[in-house]
C-alpha cells in the first residue's frame, strides 16, 4: 500500500522519498523505507503495469544476495569452495532471515546481506573507504535499523583499525577509512 502511495505520488519533490498523500492530512516519508528499490521504480512508473508489485523480485534478491555474501565472508577463512558452499546455504536457509521475511512479514528486514557484507568488509584485508562508503549508503537507502547494524559493524572495524598493530603495518590508513563512508552518511541524510 505504501509503494502505490509512493508511486502516485510527484516526481519531483522534497524530500524525494516523501508521501504526502499517506491517508488524510498526514504527510510522511516512505513507509518500506526500501528507496534503492522505490526511487528507481517511481521512475519507471509510467511503463509499469498498474497493479505493479516488486516485493518477490525483492525477496528472491535477498536469497541471492545472502548466499553471494556468505561464501564472500566465508572465504576469508574457509579456502575449500564445497565447504564454503555449505556455509552458504546454512546462511541462506538461517531462521532469522525466514523469520523475518516470510513470519513477520517484513521483507525489507530480508537484506541480511548488508550484515554479511559488512563482516567480509570487516575480516577482509582488502577493506577500503570506498568499499565502506557504498556500503553504508545501500544500507541507509534499504532500512534504518540494518544501517545501524552496518555502522556498528563499520565502527569496530575502524576501532581495530586504530588498535591492532598489525592492521597499521598493512598500510591502510585510518582518515581515509573515515572520511568517505562519513561524507556518505552526511550526503544520505541531507
Amino acid at each position: 500500500l505504501g509503494w502505490e502511495f509512493f508511486r502516485q505520488s510527484p516526481l519531483v519533490q522534497w524530500p524525494l522519498t516523501a508521501v504526502p498523500n499517506y491517508g488524510t492530512g498526514f504527510h510522511t516519508v516512505l513507509t518500506t523505507g526500501n528507496a534503492l528499490v522505490e526511487l528507481p521504480l517511481k521512475f519507471l512508473s509510467p511503463v509499469l503495469p498498474a497493479s505493479f508489485q516488486y516485493v518477490g523480485m525483492w525477496i528472491l534478491t535477498c536469497f541471492a544476495l545472502q548466499g553471494f555474501f556468505a561464501v564472500r565472508l566465508l572465504s576469508n577463512f574457509i579456502k575449500e569452495p564445497i565447504l564454503q558452499l555449505i556455509g552458504s546455504i546454512m546462511f541462506i536457509s538461517a531462521p532469522t532471515l525466514l523469520f523475518r521475511i516470510a513470519i513477520a512479514g517484513h521483507p525489507v528486514l530480508g537484506a541480511h546481506w548488508l550484515i554479511l557484507w559488512a563482516l567480509h568488509l570487516y575480516f577482509s584485508k582488502s577493506s577500503s573507504a570506498n568499499r565502506w562508503s557504498i556500503l553504508v549508503g545501500i544500507a541507509l537507502m534499504i532500512n534504518i535499523y540494518i544501517a545501524v547494524m552496518v555502522s556498528v559493524i563499520y565502527f569496530s572495524a575502524l576501532l581495530r583499525l586504530k588498535i591492532d598493530p598489525d592492521s597499521r603495518k598493512e598500510g591502510i590508513r585510518i582518515t581515509k577509512l573515515v572520511v568517505k563512508p562519513v561524507a556518505t552518511l552526511i550526503v544520505v541524510f541531507v
